[in-house]
């Protein structure tokens, strides 16, 4: 028999006495395993220990209130080893029989230190009662350090039947925005990131997120997808610009036109698109591709993107297809390889729904996107507009919500205005992402702000 590196856990989800941790009130919880060293036979191929010795800890969770808990790892790994642990996770229901050993896969949306690597992230139902992980390593040199495991409980989604609105793009092009989830709609207590950065898209990235396909709280879903962002890899806000369950419901993550972290770290100019699910051996849902082709056509539309085209990409420092996969400049197999190969036709979708569904509006109003400078931004409550070249004479200022409402107006009290800067006074609206417009005689010019 091999000697090897050997950690093996069992984590017991129902009727656990100690009361340290309670994810009704944290959320959260955090648990480090120390490796150790064990004499073990080999697994064999269908991933079932054929024997061999085990450590054990219990996670301090007294109930849950939700569908189900997230669950990731995450860990240092030497240089040395590289990639050569394996993590593999099985469960027992209710039932009391164990599932088979799966490979836990591991997430490449890798944003910071590139000695941590992280696990996906996997959803656990509550008809869960154990967890069992267990690592295997070459030997004691090269095993994962650091190694912690991460709990989240998103709690129950409330339901809401509160009427969505839908925007429209710019003048010229008027697509029509699917109905969203706003952020208050999926989570309460999920703030923006304080340094948001707002970003001229030219790409678009589609991605999934190699998760479960079954979980059917989805508003839950996104919660953990920003706890394991945030409290787990310690981002500044959910990685996707955009998120869209199975049910074909869109979910604002990022916002529009703000810096993401999905693209290995090119995200400049870029907006993520997050299919919720596993797509390697099965395809997302009709509902699912039709909402992304309106997502698809309605951005191309507004930021005057050739849908079937490529441009240069300044981050990456080369020419790609406007509308991409994940794979497509990262390593990773993301969207799926199931997935992957629609793209062509979901683009071509969006095509034909900028032809026939989306009014044109041609008028004398263009959009100028570059001769305006807003700063700072973002901002706690003063924006100035540099007009150096700009003719405000018998201009108009306003500030739009994301469902396109107006929420603040230029008026004598909330602006001052030189020959060469406006200076706004913006600290009555709340925090949050917004699109200010500027109005002139024959332009139409709108840049992302963000208020904190």
């Amino acid at each position: 028999m091999q000697k090897i590196a050997l950690a093996l856990l069992i984590i017991c989800l129902y009727n656990i006495s100690y009361s340290q941790i309670d994810l009704i009130d944290s959320k959260n919880a955090t648990i480090k395993l120390e490796p150790e060293t064990f004499v073990l036979s080999d697994l064999d191929e269908n991933h079932s220990l054929k024997n061999g010795y085990s450590t054990k800890v219990q996670v301090p969770i007294k109930k849950m209130d939700s569908e189900f808990i997230s669950f990731s790892i995450s860990w240092r790994h030497l240089q040395s080893s590289a990639l050569n642990s394996t993590f593999y996770i099985r469960g027992k229901e209710k039932t009391n029989e164990w599932e088979n050993w799966k490979i836990i896969t591991i997430d490449h949306h890798n944003e910071g230190d590139e000695d941590i690597r992280y696990s996906n992230l996997m959803f656990f139902e509550k008809d869960y009662q154990e967890l069992e992980i267990f690592v295997l390593g070459a030997d004691v040199n090269t095993f994962p350090q650091n190694i912690k495991l991460h709990f989240y409980n998103p709690t129950k989604s409330q339901i809401n039947t509160n009427t969505k609105k839908i925007t429209q793009s710019r003048a010229g092009c008027q697509c029509l925005l699917s109905a969203y989830e706003s952020r208050t709609d999926w989570c309460d207590n999920c703030p923006i990131g304080s340094n948001a950065t707002p970003t001229d898209v030219s790409h678009i990235v589609i991605h999934h997120s190699a998760s479960s396909n079954s979980a059917t709280d989805w508003a839950a879903a996104v919660r953990s997808f920003w706890n394991f962002h945030v409290n787990v890899k310690g981002w500044d806000d959910i990685g996707y610009n955009w998120l869209i369950d199975p049910n074909g419901k869109l979910y604002v993550g990022r916002a529009d036109n703000i810096k993401g972290a999905h693209y290995c770290g090119k995200n400049s100019n870029t907006m993520g698109i997050c299919m919720i699910g596993t797509f390697t051996d099965v395809a997302p849902t009709q509902q699912a591709k039709t909402t992304l082709a309106q997502l698809l056509a309605w951005k191309t539309c507004k930021e005057d993107i050739e849908p079937l085209g490529s441009s240069f990409h300044p981050s990456t420092n080369a020419t790609l297809t406007n509308i991409i996969g994940h794979r497509n400049g990262c390593s990773t197999e993301c969207p799926g390889n199931t997935f992957y190969p629609l793209i062509p036709t979901i683009k071509q979708n969006a095509v034909n729904i900028i032809e026939n569904d989306c009014e044109s509006t041609a008028t004398t109003e263009t959009s100028n996107i570059q001769e305006l400078k807003v700063y700072p931004n973002p901002s706690n409550g003063i924006i100035n507009l540099d007009i150096q070249n700009v003719s405000f004479e018998t201009g108009h200022i306003y500030i739009i919500n994301l469902t396109s409402k107006i929420i603040w107006e230029n008026n004598a009290k909330n602006y001052t205005a030189t020959d060469k800067t406006i200076r706004l006074d913006i600290g009555s609206i709340p925090q949050g992402i917004y699109i200010l417009v500027l109005k002139l005689q024959d332009q139409l010019i709108r840049k992302t702000i963000v208020k904190y």
